[in-house]
């Protein structure tokens, strides 16, 4: 989980999780919510997890400015 501090707390940017039966990414507006969501399906979770820690390690400053943004 990718989380911001805010004037209010802290604050999902994005996620990835298993909810729903099958691993997914969520992608999060500050004021929005919920902007996109993208599933793996067929994928291990520990797979998706590999997957998740690379890819905020490479796109967390992306992913904060869409939050920012939306």
């Amino acid at each position: 989980m990718l989380v911001a501090e805010t004037a209010n707390g802290s604050a999902n940017v994005a996620r990835y999780d298993t909810a729903h039966g099958m691993a997914h990414r969520d992608v999060l507006g500050r004021r929005k919510g919920l902007l996109h969501k993208r599933w793996f399906p067929n994928v291990p979770f520990g797979k998706v997890l590999n997957l998740a820690v690379a890819d905020f390690k490479t796109h967390y400053e992306s992913y904060l400015q869409i939050f920012e943004k939306n």
